[in-house]
């Protein structure tokens, strides 16, 4: 709907819904024809609303990413647990990791929709938010599934040293932050493909 803010008349909708002109008042009056629609000044115009169509390869893409999602959620509550157990982690730290999902649910998403909605790059309000949590998907799975791995190496310890103090906790702490990661990214991009296929229907 459009507003007019200091002046500036901004149009809120979709890119994806137009208008379409069939008449004006000067074509009414020329016919003979009065409309109840019509204001008294003589300014308005009739116009029906459409929404531009999109074609099947549109939603298999949309719903492929999304898919896409849904396998990294199940992968993460099916092997979640048992992964971060290998690693050390108490079981009430655990608890803690688990978190992630709903917090960055209820905090998250709302937070990525107002400045998705009020995003004015070229790309477009949705893309950039879809490509961010995509990227950090992929990354945080990666770092995740590396964690022992990039701790030991970043710390230098030798090849046939025990798993135990600093490198472990340093590891139960890593494998934490990038649950937690991992989670906030999934919210991103799934919040801005709802928004999309919502936008789209």
């Amino acid at each position: 709907m459009p507003h007019r803010y200091e002046g500036v008349k901004i149009d809120e909708r979709s890119p994806l819904v137009g208008s379409q002109r069939k008449s004006t008042d000067s074509d009414i009056d020329s016919n003979n024809l009065s409309s109840p629609s019509s204001s008294s000044d003589g300014d308005s115009k009739l116009e029906d609303s459409f929404v531009t169509s999109k074609g099947t390869l549109y939603f298999i893409l949309l719903t492929l990413g999304l898919g896409g999602l849904q396998i990294v959620w199940s992968i993460e509550l099916s092997n979640g647990s048992p992964y971060l157990l290998s690693l050390g982690m108490s079981k009430s730290l655990l608890a803690f990791v688990w978190l992630a999902g709903p917090m960055t649910g209820v905090l998250v998403q709302p937070y990525i929709g107002i400045i998705s909605d009020r995003c004015r790059i070229s790309w477009g309000k949705r893309k950039p938010f879809i490509v961010a949590g995509t990227l950090g998907t992929v990354g945080s799975s990666l770092l995740l599934a590396y964690a022992r791995q990039i701790v030991h190496a970043a710390g230098g310890w030798n090849v046939d040293a025990a798993y135990e103090g600093t490198w472990k906790f340093i590891t139960i702490a890593f494998a934490t932050v990038m649950m937690w990661c991992l989670d906030f990214s999934i919210n991103t991009g799934m919040l801005s493909r709802f928004a999309l296929s919502a936008v789209s229907n």
